[in-house]
């Protein structure tokens, strides 16, 4: 292992000789030597001694005016609640909420809101917090507090925008913090998220995450013109996901730190480096983008078992630097346009394999994507050089879901793309196809709702995967054999009539409005169904109207509006009804002396007649 610490400066490279258990004090001289002469040597992180830039001003909502607050154990924390007035009892579900104020201490000593040692459950939303600006003053300052949310604060123009010691479980998101020294910083504190913020002009370091913190999460945040958008020093177990670390002198900065994941970052146009991993212990690098940093896209310095993976440098005067690392690898990555060089590996037990060099310049015979000779560089060499970025493919359309009607053909043109050769699959081969150019199609398929799935794969297997719904649906409603009619009864005599109803995709469905007097049963037959009406009690002498629906499975209904009469008693006349031969449909009048089969052909034959060409 080398013996030494290399840190880049803007006067030039600093070299501070050290032993590999090198002690905490140590650490902090280095990052005196980094920030150079903007922090002193005496404590970089609580009595930095700002040299700032000119001022920025930012304007904010107005809200309420209010004085500072100090809140210290949950004694203390009732009451002042009850005083003020605030929402809340500090209960998981109903916690206190301290909203709206606007705190200005004007450069005083002091933090605009201060609350320490509780346990109660509170929420600091929708404040204006500026003024403090005097070591160690915060907009928001929290010691040994758990299960906070601080949600959608301006913290402007103060020593530390957000602070938390000692301080787990908390939530700090969609807050501004402008114009301070530090944006947001967590110290021993650990399972905090801190998601969403918009950190902007910090004059050493947007997030910094430090002291033996674990287990944060820090994602989607957006971190513009500070001097380092992050910095994770002597910690465990931080996630850094999804964060833009832009326009500053550091994008992401980790130093002594273990196990850390850093992943789908977006790390340009800073003046130094887009990452820099510095002394650090099995750090992930993975999916990350640094493109048009001043000195080093991606850089490793004296540490061990470092992954980089999936991630893409571009245009940077040295895209990768791997300097003095044991172990660790360089796999799958891009390394695009390096301006001095793409990439220079000095390191021992490294492996370097699989990854894109815009330089290389060898010949792939086979078509398999893969180079046929090494790529060698400064350092070592690059057994299988891709020909092409490994990136993903990505939808130019995202696909959605999708409907027609029975009896056409579906055509659906799947737009992906990549730099790289792609192949298109679908999961259900029977009633769909897919060509090469991503083309899908099924031929006349039957009425139902078909789940696609659609798989797009780079040729190095890489690959995205979208779902969609395919409903084929039928707009021409049900029609009757025979349009039902009018029916007249003899007081006491039972009601038994007979429909039939056809549809190409059948009938789901039968509904009659009056229920308490009449009921129906149905025989589902190809290509429609039948039904049978019947009177559910005794019918009195009277007039029913009675409405019958018929629904198809795609939704489609059609309705027929009879009335049964029920005639007086009659001693010298026979009451006839309409269901006599001499009444029906001579179609209808065949289907039952056929009995069911004949019924049955009469549907089908009806049901071929509907359908579309």
């Amino acid at each position: 292992m080398p013996s030494r610490i290399e840190l880049f400066t803007a006067e030039g490279r600093f070299i501070l000789t050290k032993k590999k258990e090198f002690c905490l004090i140590s650490l902090l001289l280095i990052f005196t030597i980094v920030f150079g002469n903007v922090v002193s040597v005496a404590d970089f992180h609580n009595n930095a001694t700002i040299a700032s830039e000119p001022e920025k001003k930012i304007m904010l909502e107005a809200g309420t005016p209010h004085g500072p607050i100090v809140i210290d154990g949950d004694a203390n924390f009732s009451a002042t609640a009850l005083a003020e007035g605030w929402f809340g009892d500090g209960s998981y579900e109903t916690p206190y909420v301290i909203d709206g104020l606007d705190i200005d201490i004007g450069g005083a000593t002091g933090h605009c809101i201060s609350i320490s040692n509780t346990r109660s459950n509170f929420t600091i939303s929708n404040c204006n917090l500026a003024g403090a600006s005097v070591n160690p003053g915060s907009g928001i300052y929290l010691n040994n507090v758990n299960n906070a949310e601080l949600i959608n604060n301006t913290c402007i123009d103060s020593y530390r925008g957000i602070e938390l010691i000692n301080s787990d479980f908390n939530s700090v998101r969609r807050n501004n913090c402008t114009n301070n020294s530090w944006g947001i910083r967590l110290y021993c504190a650990d399972s905090n998220n801190v998601t969403y913020n918009d950190i902007n002009h910090s004059d050493v370091a947007g997030i910094d995450i430090l002291s033996f913190a674990a287990s944060n999460r820090i994602g989607y945040n957006t971190l513009i013109d500070n001097h380092v958008g992050i910095i994770d020093s002597s910690s465990n177990l931080t996630t850094i996901h999804n964060n833009n670390c832009s326009n500053g002198v550091w994008g992401i900065y980790l130093i002594v730190n273990e196990n850390c994941v850093v992943s789908n970052n977006t790390c340009t146009n800073n003046t130094f480096a887009g990452i820099t991993s510095q002394s650090a212990t099995d750090v992930i690098l993975t999916n990350n983008t640094c493109s048009d940093n001043g000195h080093v896209g991606i850089e490793v310095i004296d540490s061990w078992n470092i992954e980089i993976t999936n991630c893409t440098s571009t245009n940077n005067q040295n895209n990768l630097l791997y300097e003095d690392n044991e172990g660790g690898s360089v796999t799958w990555n891009a390394f695009v346009g390096g301006l001095i060089s793409n990439i220079y590996v000095d390191s021992t037990g490294v492996t370097v394999d699989h990854n894109y060099y815009s330089d290389y310049a060898g010949a792939d015979g086979d078509n398999d994507g893969i180079g046929d000779t090494p790529h060698a560089f400064s350092g070592t060499s690059d057994s299988h050089p891709l020909m092409f970025p490994p990136y993903a493919p990505f939808w130019l359309d995202q696909p959605t879901d999708q409907t027609i009607e029975l009896g056409n053909t579906f055509r659906y043109d799947l737009n992906a793309t990549a730099q790289s050769p792609i192949t298109y699959s679908v999961n259900d081969t029977i009633n769909f196809v897919i060509m090469e150019d991503g083309v899908l199609y099924s031929l006349n398929p039957d009425f139902g709702t078909y789940g696609t799935e659609i798989v797009v794969c780079n040729i190095y297997g890489v690959s995205i995967t979208a779902e969609f719904t395919l409903r084929v649906v039928e707009y021409l409603a049900p029609s009757w054999m025979s349009i039902p009619e009018n029916q007249m009864l003899a007081n006491d005599e039972p009601f038994d009539y007979a429909i039939l109803a056809i549809d190409n995709i059948g009938i789901s469905m039968w509904t009659l409005n009056d229920t308490v007097h009449f009921s129906l049963s149905s025989t589902e037959l190809l290509g429609g169904s039948a039904a049978q009406l019947s009177n559910s009690t005794p019918l009195s002498v009277g007039d029913y109207g009675l409405n019958i629906t018929v629904y198809d499975y795609s939704g489609n209904s059609l309705s027929a509006l009879i009335t049964i009469t029920v005639q007086p008693p009659s001693t010298t006349t026979t009451t006839s009804t309409n269901t006599t031969s001499e009444g029906i449909d001579p179609l209808l009048s065949f289907g039952a002396g056929a009995g069911v089969s004949g019924v049955v052909l009469l549907v089908i034959v009806f049901a071929l007649s509907r359908r579309k060409p």
